[in-house]
């Protein structure tokens, strides 16, 4: 054989048995693979709004005030749809709704026209400034909150509708906050 025949050989053998031994090395000091955790829903949830008096007010409180005429019979369907978070003359409005004809004189006087034109209604529910949180063990809690509704068109345009801020009467029943009532304190447009 030639010598350089002789060398690219030993170069070869050389380069394998590096690369032999660096593969060896790096497999000795990685940790063994872990099987892969099945995904599962076995853990506790969290619920912000079942904790956090604030955040259930504002949740609770926007949901009422959004609608969407041109699929609801009346405003008040709004309220079955957070029903398990409401207590106290919010449930009863709930589970009952007025529909008797001085109810009807309550809706809106925009209505039919935004339920023809299929313009929904978004409640926009923030803490009024200066609210402070409520002591970890109450069980009932007064929030005040301000209030927005703005009417979004079916290109997106949006246009005010009411601003004003609220008193929510919460009570803490079966672990959650929920609405028992709420009294608007100040209306601004």
């Amino acid at each position: 054989m030639k010598r350089s025949t002789l060398f690219t050989l030993l170069v070869i053998t050389l380069v394998v048995l590096l690369g032999g031994l660096a593969w060896a090395a790096t497999s000795l000091q990685s940790e063994p693979e872990q099987p892969a955790m099945e995904a599962t829903d076995a853990h506790e949830h969290i619920d912000p709004a079942a904790d956090d008096v604030l955040v259930a007010a504002e949740g609770i409180m926007s949901a009422l005030l959004s609608m969407r005429p041109a699929e609801q019979a009346s405003p008040y369907d709004q309220y079955a749809t957070v029903e398990n978070r409401l207590s106290g003359q919010l449930l009863r409005v709930a589970q009952n709704p007025p529909t008797d004809e001085m109810s009807k004189k309550t809706w809106p006087e925009q209505w039919q026209s935004w339920a023809r034109s299929g313009d929904r209604v978004q409640g926009f529910v923030t803490r009024a400034p200066g609210t402070e949180p409520v002591a970890e063990d109450a069980t009932t809690a007064e929030v005040t909150v301000d209030m927005e509704q703005k009417v979004i068109h079916p290109d997106g345009e949006m246009t005010p509708y009411r601003s004003s801020v609220a008193t929510v009467s919460m009570v803490k029943e079966e672990g959650m906050w929920k609405a028992a009532n709420y009294e608007i304190t100040h209306v601004n447009y």
